[in-house]
């Protein structure tokens, strides 16, 4: 099948310079044929299925409204024999070479996984499920944007399944982010990419992928049998609580085995990591499964100790000071005793000045603390309770006098307090 490439880092068609329009795209149009792994020799039924699935499929994605996170096709057709796609340009690499840079944090990583589930969901509102989203398959721009592309596989949800070239029964995608109705062979909906965008968070998380094994089949035999392992006993001592718990909360949900317990919207999905990176409560719970095994391994690991404490007397592994009051600190945290976790915090840094792990830990509390005096600040301007929130938005912005909501909302909350008349008009505070 032949396709136009139009991304830096992968192979590119001599048509890497053409206008915006479809005219000049076709115009421009030159095919190339991609090496086939099956063999040359091909029956003409298998010819003409493999063509109608390549003008059906890309006529899919080409009908698909303009968004900014995903490639835009603007025709496809047969141009002396060969078959071709015209796209939109995007001068970047696929996200699989982007995070090879060491430097890119996190949080990056997590704000383009967002944009991308944008995207996603942008497709599924217009009735097309991708089924291949991988790191391979979204491309990002010079400007750290994500631009979903490669549509091969797409399925047309308001297509009547009598018509689909790919039915229940045949198994499609890669197996490493295949969901586990894809590798049944059955039919799937939105949830399919959910799994696939879920996986993509899990590889950013922890460096490596859910599922791995020697064969294709040994992949998707796991998919379907076994559990993947946590984010938090791969990456161990690397993981912040803080930072990272209600992040695994969203990835394990994302990737559960029965789609019910997953996002249902890959929008959903994109709300919660646009939560996280606020600082705000996420909305992830863990599926249910897992809530089972976990209460399971918990009450496995407290019998467990009890066990060596009578065998062993008082033979204890006792922690260093600094890795106790981590854990101090951190269990404060999971109590949601946020001002006494940061002031724990505070302690650690006092004593151990540029720990990474309190130091990342206290700015994440900090980020927290600001989102929730905005949001008191802004109920009790609802509420009609200006001298309150005004008071709210001040220590917000004592937190960080740049927060512009916070400087808009005093603002706001000064006018209606002079406007009001009383004892709240008298007051007259300076920005900080």
């Amino acid at each position: 099948m032949s396709r136009l490439r139009t991304c830096r880092g992968r192979r590119r068609s001599p048509a890497a310079s053409w206008g915006s329009t479809p005219s000049s795209a076709r115009s421009a149009a030159e095919a190339w044929a991609s090496s086939s792994r099956r063999s040359t020799r091909r029956w003409p039924q298998a010819i003409r299925t493999d063509e109608e699935r390549f003008l059906r499929e890309a006529k899919l994605s080409a009908g698909l409204p303009s968004h900014p996170n995903v490639v835009g096709v603007y025709e496809a057709g047969i141009l002396d024999g060969n078959r071709y796609l015209a796209m939109e340009f995007i001068d970047g690499v696929p996200m699989f070479e982007w995070w090879k840079d060491k430097s890119i944090r996190l949080r990056t990583q997590v704000t383009v996984l967002r944009d991308a589930a944008l995207g996603a969901h942008h497709a599924h509102q217009h009735g097309v499920i991708h089924r291949d989203l991988k790191p391979e398959n979204i491309l990002i721009d010079r400007a750290g944007q994500p631009h979903i592309t490669d549509f091969g596989l797409a399925k047309d949800m308001r297509q009547n399944p009598k018509d689909a070239l790919t039915g229940v029964g045949m198994v499609v995608g890669s197996p490493h982010y295949m969901s586990p109705e894809q590798v049944r062979g059955l039919r799937v909906d939105r949830r399919a990419d959910v799994y696939s965008l879920g996986v993509i968070l899990y590889e950013m998380f922890t460096g490596r992928r859910p599922f791995d094994g020697g064969s294709p089949e040994e992949i998707m035999l796991k998919a379907l049998k076994s559990s993947a392992p946590s984010p938090s006993s791969i990456m161990r001592s690397q993981m912040n609580p803080v930072l990272h718990r209600s992040l695994e909360n969203v990835c394990l949900k994302a990737i559960a085995k029965d789609p019910k317990e997953r996002y249902v919207t890959a929008k959903a999905l994109a709300d919660d990591l646009g939560r996280w990176l606020q600082g705000e409560e996420v909305q992830a719970d863990l599926p249910l499964q897992r809530k089972r095994r976990r209460r399971s391994l918990l009450a496995t690991a407290a019998t467990a100790g009890l066990l060596l404490l009578v065998g062993l007397g008082y033979a204890v592994l006792v922690p260093s000071a600094l890795e106790r009051e981590l854990k101090e600190a951190s269990e404060l945290v999971l109590l949601k005793q946020d001002y006494a976790a940061r002031a724990a915090y505070e302690r650690i840094l006092a004593r151990w000045p540029g720990q990474k792990d309190a130091l990342a830990a206290r700015e994440e509390l900090r980020r927290r603390q600001i989102a929730q005096r905005l949001l008191e600040g802004e109920s009790l301007l609802e509420q009609g309770r200006p001298s309150e929130a005004f008071d709210a938005f001040t220590r917000a912005l004592m937190e960080d006098p740049r927060e512009l909501r916070a400087l808009d909302g005093r603002d706001e909350a000064k006018r209606r307090m002079i406007s009001s008349g009383g004892s709240e008009g008298k007051a007259d505070p300076k920005r900080p």
